[in-house]
């Protein structure tokens, strides 16, 4: 129980950060909604970061369920993958729930 516990709201928001990911070259920035993961889930912290080089994920999002899940949603997707290629990507979310998007070049 508890597998991929925040892949709706991943799904939901995946091409919004996929066009932030692409077409902004510094750092770009998208609200979510804390309701959205307190209904799924139990944590004193949601917070995470994770960084994408090529489509793979470079450092160690093991600690964090909702950073696994939002990974685990960008591989299911071989086109999201090629989307990736060339490219190291930094994804955050911070305590308000803001994800904050940097394309930074490889």
């Amino acid at each position: 129980m508890g597998e991929q516990l925040y892949f709706p709201i991943w799904k939901k928001h995946l091409a919004d950060i996929l066009d932030l990911s692409d077409y902004f070259s510094s750092s770009s920035s998208l609200a979510l909604s804390a309701n959205d993961f307190r209904a799924l889930g139990n944590r004193k912290d949601y917070t995470f970061n994770l960084v994408l080089e090529n489509g793979v994920a470079v450092n160690d999002i093991s600690g964090s369920a909702v950073a696994r899940d939002l990974a685990s949603m960008i591989f299911l997707e071989d086109k999201v993958i090629e989307r990736l290629q060339g490219k190291r990507i930094k994804i955050n979310m911070d305590s308000n729930f803001t994800l904050h998007i940097q394309n930074q070049s490889v």
